[in-house]
């Protein structure tokens, strides 16, 4: 969230499985489900993605 709101720009918060990451270490496991999920969807073999699935359960 602080990278989001130093750059807005910036893409890299953006990317679903980094935003799922960062709300999964927040304890916000509902919203980080949701990124994790769609990220899964691009990419079911994205390590990022699979690493936060760990911390949104």
């Amino acid at each position: 969230m602080q990278a989001l709101a130093a750059d807005p720009r910036n893409p890299m918060p953006h990317l679903p499985q980094n935003l799922g990451v960062i709300l999964g270490k927040e304890g916000d496991s509902l919203r980080a489900l949701t990124y994790l999920r769609s990220s899964l969807e691009i990419d079911p073999q994205d390590p990022q993605t699979v690493y936060g699935l760990a911390f949104a359960r």
